[in-house]
């Protein structure tokens, strides 16, 4: 079955409501992994500027099948944790014209912490979240 026609949030709620087992599940398993692997949507300069600039935690949508999905599931509400040198990065890409945008990993606090355990969130705090994994926020 083609998943073109779906934007990745219509994806992500049927993938959801199918059942476990079956094959079709699988394949959409897949092409959302294909998907978050060329997901540029969030950069880090974006996450900052909600989360610090704007002072609002970030509830963050994950993709199926990612690291990050795999630990703690669809959703979950964090704070950004940056190094002085990641801050100096991100503040130093912001006063560029045009903007500079980065991507890759970076460190969180889980805010919501009573949906998750202990495990769930040592391990998503260290390990951190990728931006490509993330297919939207609130």
């Amino acid at each position: 079955m083609q998943f073109e026609q779906f934007d990745t949030a219509e994806l992500v709620q049927l993938y959801q409501q199918a059942d476990d087992s079956s094959v079709t599940k699988k394949q959409m398993e897949s092409d959302l992994q294909l998907r978050s692997k060329t997901n540029n949507k969030y950069s880090k300069e974006d996450l900052f500027r909600i989360n610090k600039t704007q002072n609002q935690a970030l509830t963050v949508f994950l993709f199926p099948g990612t690291a990050s999905y795999n630990i703690i599931g669809n959703t979950v509400t964090i704070d950004l944790v940056l190094t002085e040198e990641e801050l100096l990065q991100i503040l130093q890409n912001q006063s560029l014209q045009p903007s500079s945008k980065t991507y890759g990993h970076f460190k969180i606090k889980v805010l919501a912490k009573s949906d998750y355990t202990s495990e769930q969130i040592l391990q998503l705090e260290e390990q951190g979240i990728k931006t490509s994994d993330i297919y939207d926020i609130m």
